[in-house]
């Protein structure tokens, strides 16, 4: 089974253009974490997934020049809320790789 995280555009359809570029017609692309094949039980799994994460978010939030004040502080509002977004996710996603794991009772006694 195929496990991901997806960041559909969670900045709320925020877009931050570099300046001096035209406007974009298309919104930020959804961007699609997987963590199936880390071990969240351990600090290099985790470690791994948050790289995977701050990725996905700079992907899914795009970039400004340098340049264009107003864009980078869009830019850092729209990592922000995306990455606070995705936060509880990532942790449920921890959080149940530390779990121990329960067999259930299939019916037969």
């Amino acid at each position: 089974m195929k496990i991901l995280i997806t960041l559909a555009a969670l900045a709320a359809g925020t877009f931050v253009a570099p300046a001096f570029a035209q406007k974009a017609e298309v919104g930020p692309s959804p961007q699609v974490v997987t963590y199936s094949d880390l071990d969240l039980s351990t600090v290099r799994g985790v470690r791994t997934l948050d790289r995977r994460i701050d990725r996905a978010v700079r992907e899914a939030c795009g970039w400004a020049s340098d340049f264009d004040i107003v864009g980078q502080k869009e830019l850092r509002r729209c990592r922000k809320q995306t990455t606070a977004q995705i936060a509880a996710r990532r942790s449920l996603a921890i959080d149940g790789a530390r779990q121990p794991q329960l067999a259930l009772n299939d019916g037969r006694h």
